[in-house]
């Protein structure tokens, strides 16, 4: 019964981690590039 119910636990587990993963990757996508070299950075102060 135990080995069982990790099992299940465990494809639980595996298929949260999965579905945060499908909604991360297309943000992240999303996500402009930062281009370190830039002349038009705002100023510190």
């Amino acid at each position: 019964m135990q080995t069982q119910a990790s099992h299940l636990a465990y494809i639980d587990v595996f298929h949260a981690l999965a579905l945060v993963a499908i909604i991360i990757i297309p943000l992240a996508l999303l996500l402009r590039r930062v281009r370190l070299g830039a002349s038009n950075a705002a100023p510190a102060h």
